[in-house]
């Protein structure tokens, strides 16, 4: 049963590319006024990489603890060096977060992880089709 989850794991994987931000990049994300729609931040995998990042993209910030927390972006704020995001329930000192992600989907990955499994699937039943014996598939005895 186990093996189940770390397959649909690997597959989910495909779909989304993981970027992390530099810390400063937190305040650009916060609840403000007019701040509802989607903002480029820079990246961290290399100098002027950007990365587009609206409401409903995912944003993970990792505690020193190692406790992963959800946010949204623009629907949290920082208040006093500590980090408010009202909607997910997270209440987190800023000096506590080590790394911010954000999670973008991958229309190339995805693509290529569709095109992946069917041809996995068409290579399987070719290779049914070629190890079945002659007489195996007919109903004539």
């Amino acid at each position: 049963m186990r093996w189940r989850g770390v397959l649909c794991a690997a597959l989910l994987t495909g779909c989304y590319s993981t970027q992390q931000l530099p810390l400063a990049q937190l305040d650009a994300l916060t609840a403000a006024p007019g701040r509802r729609s989607e903002r480029t931040v820079a990246g961290e995998a290399c100098a002027g990489c950007e990365v587009t990042v609206d409401p409903t993209t995912p944003l993970l910030l990792t505690s020193t603890a190692g406790e992963r927390h959800r946010l949204t972006p623009f629907a949290f704020q920082i208040v006093d060096d500590r980090i408010v995001g009202p909607e997910q329930g997270v209440l987190l000192d800023r000096n506590e977060v080590v790394v911010a992600e954000v999670q973008t989907f991958s229309p190339g990955r995805t693509t290529a992880l569709i095109a992946g499994v069917a041809l996995l699937a068409a290579a399987s039943f070719v290779a049914i089709r070629l190890t079945a014996g002659e007489g195996s598939l007919s109903e004539d005895d």
